[in-house]
């Protein structure tokens, strides 16, 4: 009997939602061939980069035969295409990076996908999708929280102070600010 060495593809990426000190934490698996990452609020006009790596675990070479966008045009793009005319050889035990660029140039949240096809053997190929999400939002922040208690009697003042502050991503514009009285 002989056991066959296969190629063996992982891919993993960056996101928002990893630790520090291991920021590509998201990887497929055996029985996973999709990934999200997020590139959390990003301002309008800026731009956020996460890598996604192909690598080859195994001890066959492989080839990548496609690396795109699902939808184009798109606030994200990729450093490295590969349509399916062009191929990238993967070695045994490679990676290869694939940076991913969100840019919002308007104030919403963006979603796309990479996808990737990897030739193992000839005649099979794995796919695998990695969607990606980034948001350019106003955020509201009101200080202090909560509800502010008024604790005088009548015919007297007093008076509180409230800051509202736009600790989001994008432009915020503020059309009126009202007072509920009947808590």
């Amino acid at each position: 009997h002989g056991k066959g060495i296969t190629s063996l593809i992982q891919v993993c990426g960056e996101s928002d939602t990893c630790a520090p000190d291991n920021p590509a934490c998201i990887c497929t698996d055996e029985s996973v061939s999709t990934i999200d990452i997020t590139f959390g609020d990003v301002t309008v006009g800026g731009s956020a980069v996460m890598k996604v790596e192909i690598a080859n675990i195994g001890d066959n070479g492989a080839t990548i035969k496609k690396v795109a966008l699902r939808d184009t045009p798109s606030m994200y793009s990729i450093d490295k295409e590969i349509p399916p005319q062009e191929k990238e050889t993967l070695d045994a035990q490679s990676t290869s990076v694939v940076k991913v660029t969100y840019a919002p140039t308007s104030e919403q949240t963006e979603q796309n996908a990479l996808e990737i096809t990897i030739e193992t053997s000839p005649g099979h190929s794995e796919e695998f999708t990695v969607n990606l999400k980034g948001a350019s939002q106003p955020t509201l922040c009101v200080a202090p929280e909560g509800t502010m208690v008024f604790k005088v009697p009548p015919s007297q003042v007093e008076t509180q102070q409230a800051t509202i502050t736009n600790c989001g991503y994008a432009d915020l514009v503020v059309e009126s600010i009202a007072v509920d009285n009947t808590v």
